[in-house]
């Protein structure tokens, strides 16, 4: 997941051409995303798709990703506390 993501950070084009080349139908998650930053209910800055990668990580792997939110938290405590 973080090669992933890395590679996501790196080369957002990457993500955006492969989802054009085969682009069928949007996702209805998608399709979501994109009415709340129609009616501006989140920012409009944010790829939709992006949240989607995400959100679908954090279900498809969640031992990991507990793990490295379990860290990422501990890091901000410890940083607010400095």
């Amino acid at each position: 997941m973080l090669f992933l993501l890395r590679e996501i950070i790196r080369k957002p084009e990457l993500l955006v051409s492969k989802t054009e080349k085969h682009r069928k139908k949007l996702n209805k998650f998608v399709l979501y995303f994109d009415r709340l930053k129609q009616e501006r209910l989140i920012r409009s800055d944010v790829d939709s798709r992006y949240i989607y990668v995400i959100i679908h990580s954090l279900c498809s792997f969640p031992l990991m990703n507990g793990i490295v939110f379990s860290y990422s938290l501990q890091f901000l405590r410890r940083s607010m506390m400095s």
